[in-house]
Order: structure tokens, then C-alpha cells, then sequence
């Protein structure tokens, strides 16, 4: 059971995300019907590692071995979705794939997983970030000049 809890009028959200970096281009996704895009990942479950939640949901949505490289952060993110507030706790971990080759993926447009096409995928160069909508809205700063350590964001998108 994915951790999840409505209280009150905020709903509050453990999730985990993946950072897959290939030279300048990192691995966003977005919901079929929305136009924002953000990270792949998702909820952790109940007495699950979130390491063991972000490998999870790559294979789930892509079919992808994933192997996690190091933690980049955590994240405070406040934000309202179809109306309602939503706070949420994130984890950000880099991660790769030893079992694609990155010199072969496309970049030329959007795909879908391999749990249909819910969701869509695209590789998007670092630099294009700030000309799309991207969330949460520290994605850009921190990936362009990634950080050596874990960082801790606070994140308020109204």
C-alpha cells in the first residue's frame, strides 16, 4: 500500500523520484492529460525502502534495471493539484542503467512505458528546462550544476 494519507484538506505523499542523467539530457515524464513534467517515480509503499521504491517503479513504468548511483536530496514540496493541496516528501536519487545503452536511446521525442501510454517519457536537454514546465521548480538550478552532496529543498508551487 503506497504511503499516502488525506488529512483534513492536504493530502500527504511519500514519493520517491530518479534522476537518469545520459551526457546533457535527463528522463522526464508526465501524466497523459497534463502538461507539467516532472521526474519518474513514485509512492513508496509501507514498510518498503524507498531504494527498493525507486527501482521498483523503473521497472513497473519502463522495464529498466535501474542501479542507484548516490541520494541528490530530499524535498518539502507544497503544491495544488486538481484543486487540492498536496504536501509532499521527497526523496531524489541519481540512478543509471547498466543493462541499456545510453548512446542508443532516442532523444527525438516522446515514448510511453511499458505500462501503456498513461504515462509519457522524454529525454529533454538540461538547458531546454527553464522553457518547459517542469516540477517540482528546482530541478533546473540543481541540474545544471549538480551538487556533490545531498540537499535538502523546500519547494512552495501555488
Amino acid at each position: 500500500m503506497d504511503i499516502k494519507v488525506q488529512m483534513g484538506d492536504v493530502k500527504f505523499n511519500f514519493r520517491v523520484a530518479g534522476v537518469w542523467l545520459n551526457q546533457d539530457y535527463v528522463l522526464l515524464h508526465r501524466i497523459k492529460h497534463e502538461t507539467f513534467w516532472s521526474l519518474p517515480g513514485g509512492r513508496v509503499a509501507a514498510g518498503e525502502e524507498s531504494s527498493t521504491s525507486i527501482k521498483r517503479e523503473f521497472m513497473e513504468e519502463l522495464g529498466v534495471d535501474i542501479k542507484i548511483d548516490r541520494l541528490l536530496g530530499t524535498s518539502e514540496n507544497f503544491f495544488v493539484h486538481n484543486g487540492k493541496k498536496v504536501h509532499e516528501v521527497g526523496l531524489y536519487y541519481i540512478v543509471h542503467s547498466e543493462d541499456v545503452d545510453t548512446n542508443t536511446l532516442n532523444k527525438s521525442g516522446e515514448f510511453y512505458g511499458v505500462e501503456g501510454d498513461d504515462l509519457v517519457y522524454q529525454w529533454v536537454k538540461i538547458d531546454q528546462l527553464p522553457s518547459i514546465d517542469v516540477r517540482p521548480g528546482f530541478l533546473y538550478d540543481t541540474l545544471k550544476d549538480l551538487p556533490v552532496g545531498a540537499q535538502h529543498w523546500v519547494n512552495h508551487d501555488h
